[in-house]
């Protein structure tokens, strides 16, 4: 078979596995989206407040998810190597470390938003921020048996279970955040029978957020547990293993996740308004991204499979960085000839929809890298490389994404344009480093990494 061949019948592989994965994270970014469209029909300062809090308790939970989403690299690598009771071995063992980490993610959340006050935020903006997070306290419990169920399930090819959970998902959310945001009013506005709900504004999309995840969490563990295998004692994936791969993976998160949320928090600096445009646009421009994280996810497994398998993993990763970026296209082409029609989807406020235009206008610029980092490092995830990544984007978001941000912002007089254009600089940083790695790495020969190693 020739070389092209070879590369388009990966690609058709690896769009068959990742399609349903891309379309369960734009469902489960549906979700994020309802929310901030209902919300936004509350108040502005319950739109902003809910997302400063959103962007404060997502990072706090990074290293949870990072150690969750483990057995996208160990269970890929068993499954290669035909062994799967490690597999569920390394499951279990993400899922009991992701669950211990959960109440130092709720802790760190309520750290930071006590000390938005001191940072110039709005009182009322903070006071809907504290509310969200009291909303959102299961949310951060139920999301690391999600990510550990949904990665092991991507390890076995069964992805549409995600998107099923996905799509029902947001039907209870929808729901949830109209009769607990709005209240009464809000089902009158669908033309629903009132059911003696008060509108709960942040509080009530916290609520709503966590009895979507919650909900979102019992379906996939329980899809998962219909892949269970008999664990033999040389099979057992250690605690040590979870936490040498999970702890830089969720540093890694975290470094990419604290940025956005630093700028966001940033954001509010310059008014509610600001704030309001921002995460419209943060949301739209992650609602793309969601479709880039699928295929990172698959190429993980991909590669993953062709380290366990000793097969070619090179071929794999290249082609899902190429079709990953390639996606992203399409982002860039929404953002740059429908910017006004986007943010009218989510406000009424002029100079909010006008500051939403000038951002999405920028986010258009950064998609095609946007795409090339997430999928870069899905490949070096299913290696098992999860140092460099980490150092990757530490460099690229906080030596140059932030601190030219804040110039931008700042010196320059851009306000919250000017830290859209830094974080695409650390976007673009962040893609060339990973891309690379991946390119030098994948000539060398690949060593499974074995349920007791540690």
């Amino acid at each position: 078979m020739s070389e092209m061949r070879k590369s388009g019948f990966e690609a058709r592989t690896l769009l068959a596995l990742a399609w349903p994965i891309s379309a369960a994270q734009l469902a489960l970014m549906f979700l994020n989206l309802v929310d901030t469209a209902v919300v936004g029909r509350h108040s502005v300062e319950a739109l902003a407040g809910a997302s400063l809090g959103r962007n404060i308790a997502w990072p706090a939970q990074a290293l949870a998810i990072g150690i969750a989403i483990v057995p996208e690299t160990l269970a890929s690598q068993a499954l290669g190597a035909k062994r799967p009771g490690e597999a569920w071995s390394s499951y279990v063992a993400a899922i009991r470390f992701s669950l211990f980490m959960a109440p130092v993610s709720i802790a760190i959340t309520f750290l930071f938003v006590s000390m938005l006050g001191r940072v110039g935020i709005d009182e009322a903006v903070v006071r809907e921020a504290r509310a969200f997070v009291w909303g959102f306290i299961p949310s951060q419990v139920a999301f690391g048996v999600f990510s550990a169920s949904r990665a092991f399930l991507q390890a076995h090819g069964a992805v549409r279970q995600a998107l099923y959970a996905a799509l029902a998902g947001n039907v209870v959310n929808a729901f949830a955040c109209v009769c607990l945001v709005l209240g009464d009013d809000g089902l009158a506005a669908f033309h629903l029978p009132r059911m003696g709900f008060a509108p709960l504004g942040a509080f009530g999309a916290g609520l709503a957020s966590s009895i979507g995840s919650v909900f979102l969490a019992a379906w996939l563990a329980v899809a998962a547990y219909t892949h269970r295998a008999p664990v033999a004692e040389s099979e057992r994936v250690s605690l040590r293993l979870v936490a040498k791969l999970g702890v830089p993976l969720g540093a890694q998160l975290l470094a990419e996740m604290g940025a956005f949320s630093l700028a966001s928090v940033l954001a509010g600096r310059f008014g509610a308004q600001a704030t309001a445009a921002n995460q419209i646009c943060l949301g739209l421009a992650s609602f793309t991204f969601m479709g880039a994280l699928g295929i990172s996810g698959g190429t993980a497994v991909r590669v993953g499979h062709a380290v366990g398998e000793g097969s070619d993993a090179r071929r794999r990763g290249r082609v899902g960085i190429v079709v990953g970026s390639s996606l992203m296209l399409f982002g860039s082409l929404l953002f740059a000839t429908a910017p006004e029609l986007l943010a009218r989807l989510f406000t009424n406020d002029p100079a909010v929809i006008e500051l939403s235009i000038s951002l999405l206008r920028i986010a258009a610029l950064f998609q095609f890298f946007d795409g090339m980092q997430v999928v870069s490092a899905g490949a070096l995830r299913g290696i098992g490389d999860v140092r460099f990544p980490l150092v990757a984007n530490l460099f690229a978001h906080w030596v140059i994404g932030l601190p030219m941000a804040w110039f931008f912002a700042q010196t320059m007089h851009l306000g919250v344009r000017g830290l859209w254009y830094g974080l695409s600089l650390g976007l673009f940083t962040a893609a060339m480093l990973l891309a690379l790695r991946f390119e030098v790495l994948s000539k060398r020969p690949v060593v499974r990494l074995a349920g007791g190693n540690g």
